[in-house]
């Protein structure tokens, strides 16, 4: 018999699992000439408060338009919008693929693709890949 606190660890990872594959449903379906150079999306004032506040990217910026580009396997484009989101994008699918198979099929082997010790090397890549966009944006304005 399961606990009531296993019961909400699987309500949660559904919940989670179903919000990441809308993430990634949308990521696939968004026009991506949305984003092409010289639209409205590229060239109105940006959404972001960190970069409104302070002028400068925040590690996130970026990060829709890598997933849409990701989504359509235009590697050079996400990378060029967010390096990071390139490997937020394979996580998240890998994690999507491992969680609903584990979820569906109960079986644990999936459980090495949903470790938590993974957020700490993605947390590092995400700090590189901003100092190289802070860096990008002092060089190019």
């Amino acid at each position: 018999m399961k606990s009531a606190s296993a019961n909400r660890r699987v309500d949660f990872r559904i919940l989670w699992l179903t919000v990441l594959s809308g993430v990634f449903a949308v990521s696939v379906l968004l026009p991506v000439e949305m984003f092409q150079h010289g639209t409205w999306i590229e060239t109105e004032r940006t959404v972001c408060i960190f970069k409104s506040l302070t002028g400068i990217p925040c590690p996130f910026c970026g990060m829709t338009r890598a997933f849409v580009f990701a989504g359509r396997l235009r590697i050079a484009d996400a990378f060029f919008h967010n390096p990071a989101g390139l490997l937020l994008y394979g996580y998240m699918v890998i994690y999507i693929v491992a969680g609903w198979g584990e979820v569906l099929f109960r079986k644990d082997h999936f459980r090495p693709f949903l470790d938590y010790n993974a957020l700490t090397p993605m947390l590092r890549v995400i700090l590189f890949s901003w100092l190289l966009m802070l860096t990008c944006h002092a060089v190019y304005g």
